[in-house]
């Protein structure tokens, strides 16, 4: 009798291998063991899921806007078409992901491990992917306008049609990357490796390649209309029929003819697409910028003027001290925080404009609280009505907080681990046969 219930319980074993009963109405009991949980549609608004065991889980079509995953564990999980707006998941590991179609506007994602992650037409604008390891990854027709990948890897990353207008790459690898008919214009790609990338058809107008690694990169058919190439390393570059208009520190100054057009007004473009009498390419940049100054009439500024990696139009808000804080629960004193800056290269230090929402944050919980998370808003708003905001999260947590997790109080928790399962049975089918 024995030897057949052991029997039965290993084979129960077996079938329970990469199967959980883990689902939307008790994911709680599981967290953070929720290996293989199935979450798909699940409502996770502000779901607290730091350093979670989400391995081969299943949250396609969850919503997880403002979702709290920091360092959690998302290796082949499937996230396709799921809304995680303004979700933090910095140092999360998400290699083999399926984020196809998923929004990540605005999401924190820096230092996230992404390798090999399929991030086909995802919304990523304004995502902080800072430091991330994007290696191999599909970004194919992904919208990553604005977004900050500064020393980020996507070497070997596959962003054919990708948008990456406005984006910040500064010292980003991206060697070997593929970037076929990408929108880069306006991109800040300062000391940017892109040795062997494929940057056929791209539009790379206006950006800054300042100190970048092209060498042996393919730029055929690439615009490079008022581009910034100062110090750049171009050794075995391809620029076949590339737009090389009013390029600034590459020896390319003046319009070049491409072959196979008109282009008696010598702005790289066939003449006949700029009827209706529009300006030649003639050049002028007493500023210096390295822009033509007839294109930045009416005082407009270019974008980087000063190379900080910012679009000079758009302020910029600095919070002041850490942008999450884990402060440990106490009814002797009061929450002060240190605030933000905001300036921009159009109204200078403009600090004064900078509005505060959000919750007021209370450190003193109650005993049986584990933890309350606050957000704290920054907006700054500056004279031409563009607007930058930050949030300050401040988790306040209960160090002597004591679960029935951590008693080992589930009923059946023989061996006292928190865990209801095969071992139980296994030490209860013991005492049974044994007692």
């Amino acid at each position: 009798m024995k030897n057949l219930l052991l029997n039965l319980t290993f084979t129960a074993i077996l079938l329970s291998v990469g199967y959980s009963e883990c689902n939307e109405s008790n994911w709680q009991d599981y967290y953070p063991e929720m290996q293989y949980c199935d979450l798909s549609g699940a409502n996770l608004e502000g779901a607290i899921l730091f350093n979670a065991d989400l391995d081969g889980a299943n949250l396609s079509e969850a919503n997880l806007n403002g979702a709290y995953l920091s360092g959690a564990d998302l290796e082949g999980a499937d996230l396709e078409g799921a809304i995680l707006y303004g979700a933090y998941l910095n140092g999360a590991n998400l290699s083999g992901a399926n984020l196809f179609n998923a929004n990540l506007e605005g999401a924190n994602l820096s230092e996230a491990n992404l390798s090999g992650a399929n991030l086909g037409g995802a919304n990523l604008f304004n995502a902080n992917l800072s430091g991330a390891n994007l290696f191999n990854a599909n970004l194919e027709g992904a919208n990553l306008s604005e977004a900050n990948l500064s020393d980020a890897n996507l070497q070997g990353a596959d962003l054919l049609e990708g948008n990456l207008t406005g984006a910040y790459l500064l010292e980003t690898n991206l060697q070997g990357a593929i970037l076929i008919l990408a929108d880069l214009q306006g991109a800040n790609l300062y000391s940017a490796n892109l040795q062997g990338a494929v940057l056929i058809g791209a539009n790379l107008s206006y950006a800054n390649l300042t100190g970048a690694y092209l060498t042996d990169a393919d730029l055929s058919s690439a615009n490079l209309l008022g581009a910034d190439l100062q110090g750049a390393d171009l050794e075995g570059a391809e620029f076949h029929l590339a737009n090389l208009c009013n390029l600034s520190g590459s020896g390319h100054e003046e319009c070049e003819e491409s072959s196979g057009i008109t282009d008696e007004n010598g702005d790289g473009y066939d003449d006949s697409s700029y009827d209706a009498g529009l300006e030649d390419c003639s050049y002028e940049d007493l500023d210096d910028d390295g822009f033509d100054d007839d294109s930045f009439d009416e005082g407009q500024m270019s974008f980087d003027t000063n190379s900080d990696g910012m679009a000079d139009y758009r302020p910029v808000v600095r919070i002041l001290g850490d942008d999450w804080m884990q402060i440990a629960t106490t009814c002797d004193g009061n929450y002060i925080d240190d605030g933000a800056t905001c300036e921009d290269m159009t109204d200078g230090n403009i600090s004064q404009n900078v509005e505060v929402s959000g919750d007021i944050v209370n450190l003193c919980i109650n005993g049986d609280v584990v933890e309350v998370i606050y957000n704290i808003h920054f907006s700054c708003t500056n004279s031409q009505g563009y607007t930058d905001e930050k949030t300050r999260v401040v988790r306040v947590y209960n160090p002597n907080y004591t679960s029935d997790y951590e008693l080992g109080a589930q009923s059946g928790d023989i061996n006292g681990d928190g865990l209801l399962n095969i071992i139980d049975m296994v030490m209860y089918i013991e005492i049974i046969t044994n007692p």
